[in-house]
Order: structure tokens, then C-alpha cells, then sequence
């Protein structure tokens, strides 16, 4: 986590391949290590303020939760619903996670980075997109797959809706001296003075949009800026794509899938 964020501009990684639809072997085999990371993302957490934290801070909590959030876009839109349960837990324990964190000006960046690939996500996941590694956002295809149900997206818009409130009121507790007004609780005002104020009153504006709150997103086409492909990039999760979707011990499911050599 302390490395420093790589250039995409010469990055010649392939992005991680997976299947267009999963076995039953694969779904139990990415389960698993999805529900690991989770686990391992919760206690890291809970240690936040012990001597030997990984994650001191909200950027590197953050930066820890990132592959876990790659593996599950990567899950193909023909596996919609354990896609969508996991990026429900997902979402709802990371809003949370959020908030145990103090606020500060340095941590503002890397939370708007992180919540702007959250949105597009969501997005791809409401639309039964398959995610683009590389584009940083769904593709659409002609593949008929189930859909989000009415009872997950009204989970969905109470998480989003709420969670961005709490964060409101979790803003209002930024130092004074982040703002060049006296009033620490002047959440404008401090917002305005770092040049953030646009982007937290956009935050998860296209998922909203798509579940009908504010303006619908018509088109999927904004992408990430390059400095934020690498930092929030699939990469990350690359190694555990490959393990969960491409051993040897599933050449078999993978012939079958077209996969196979």
C-alpha cells in the first residue's frame, strides 16, 4: 500500500480473462475468495487503531478494498445475482467503513476516486454490462441476462442515498483549517476552499440517475482519468481472477466455456 500509484501510459499488464459464463465450480471457487477478502477487509478495519494496522488511514483503506471491488465487477453479468449481493455488501460495509475514519483534506481525493469507480460499477452492474478492465466501465452486449430486482435496487438507492447523507455529516467534522472559513461545520465552504465542492455534490450520480434519482445516465461512456485507471484498476485483482477462473484443476469447465486452449 505504500507504493506509489503507477503510470498506465506504459503499462503492458494484460487484463485478467474470465469467462463469459461460470461453472457451478467457479461461482463456489469465487464465492470463497471473495468472502476471504471480505473477512480479511472487516478485520483489517477493526484493527485501524492497533500499533500493527494495515490501514491506518482512509486512503489505505481504500487502496486495501480495491481488488475486492475488481473481483467482483469482474464476475460475468451471466452470474447477475451473486454480483449484485456482493456489491451490496460491498457497498454497504465500505459506506460504513468510511465513517469510522476521521476526515481529513488528504483523505477527501482518494474517497471521490474510489466512490467514482463505485458509480460506474453499479451502473454496469444495473445494466447487465460486462466490466471493461481497461475502459474502466460496463460494455454492453447481446447477451440476455437476469437483472437487478425491484427489492435490490430499492436496497441500492437506500445505501447510496443514505450513505451520502451520513457523509454529508460525516464532512461537517473536517478540521477548520481545511476551510478558509472559522466555521468547522461549514461543509461548502471547506468543499469550495480544497476545489472538491462539483464532485461530492455528483457523488454515485449515475447509479442514482439509473435508479431514477436526479438526472438518468443515457450514455456509459465516462471513463476514468488515467492517473486513477492504475490506482483503481483490475490489475490488482488480476492474480486472484486468474486463480479463482483459469487453474489447471478447471481446464475441463474451461474447455467447456470456450477458455481452454
Amino acid at each position: 500500500m505504500s507504493d506509489p500509484p503507477q503510470d498506465t501510459s506504459d503499462s503492458t499488464a494484460p487484463a485478467p480473462t474470465v469467462p463469459r459464463t461460470l461453472t457451478a465450480r467457479q461461482e463456489h471457487r469465487l464465492a470463497d475468495a471473495l468472502e476471504t477478502r471480505f473477512l480479511d477487509l472487516t478485520r483489517a478495519f477493526k484493527k485501524r487503531t492497533t500499533p500493527t494496522t494495515t490501514v491506518p488511514t482512509l486512503a489505505a483503506y481504500l487502496s486495501a478494498a480495491r481488488p475486492l471491488l475488481s473481483l467482483i465487477l469482474l464476475t460475468p453479468p451471466s452470474s447477475s445475482a451473486q454480483r449484485t449481493a456482493h456489491l451490496l455488501r460491498y457497498t454497504s460495509d465500505t459506506l460504513s467503513a468510511v465513517l469510522g475514519y476521521a476526515p481529513t483534506a488528504d483523505a477527501l481525493p482518494p474517497l471521490l476516486e474510489w466512490a467514482g469507480v463505485l458509480d460506474r460499477g453499479w451502473l454496469a452492474v444495473l445494466r447487465g454490462a460486462r466490466w471493461d478492465s481497461a475502459a474502466g466501465e460496463g460494455v454492453l452486449e447481446d447477451v440476455g441476462v437476469a437483472g437487478v430486482s425491484g427489492t435490490e435496487r430499492i436496497r441500492l438507492r437506500s445505501l447510496l442515498v443514505g450513505g451520502t447523507a451520513r457523509i454529508e455529516e460525516w464532512l461537517a467534522r473536517l478540521p477548520a483549517s481545511a476551510s478558509s472559513q472559522a466555521e468547522q461545520t461549514d461543509v461548502e465552504a471547506a468543499l469550495q476552499a480544497l476545489g472538491l465542492r462539483e464532485r461530492f455534490e455528483g457523488l454515485f450520480e449515475r447509479t442514482l440517475g439509473e435508479l431514477g434519482v436526479g438526472e438518468p445516465q443515457v450514455e456509459m461512456t465516462a471513463l476514468l482519468r488515467p492517473d486513477e485507471m492504475l490506482r483503481f484498476g483490475d490489475e490488482d485483482a488480476s492474480g486472484v481472477v486468474l486463480g479463482v477462473f483459469e487453474d489447471e484443476e478447471d481446464e475441463e469447465d474451461l474447455e467447456e466455456v470456450g477458455m481452454g486452449d
